[in-house]
């Protein structure tokens, strides 16, 4: 659809990259979400994610690129959460992903 949108006809060597985005969004997407739930339990998936703290004192955490491949493909494109006021590096593990503290025993 998005080759079609481009303007670009099926047999257009160019298509292929096109074909190929759905895949890999899919692909990043699932591999992300195996990575954060595999860390779970003690939410050890914070542990590899830089955290800095803003000029408003607030902590922001970066949470993209992870890898050297996402940081070539998407050359330039990068996310960080800010964190609410108050939550630290300390305590930013009893701040994440709350709604799976129930479930961990």
């Amino acid at each position: 659809m998005g080759a079609a949108h481009k303007g670009l006809t099926p047999d257009d060597p160019r298509a292929g990259e096109e074909y190929m985005s759905g895949p890999y969004a899919l692909q990043l997407g699932c591999n992300g979400y195996i990575k954060t739930l595999s860390g779970i339990t003690d939410k050890t998936f914070v542990d590899s994610l830089p955290q800095r703290t803003t000029a408003n004192g607030q902590l922001a955490v970066k949470v993209f690129p992870h890898n050297i491949w996402e940081r070539l493909l998407l050359s330039g494109v990068s996310a960080e959460i800010w964190m609410e006021p108050g939550v630290t590096s300390k305590t930013i593990k009893q701040n994440t992903a709350s709604s799976y503290d129930a479930n961990v025993n």
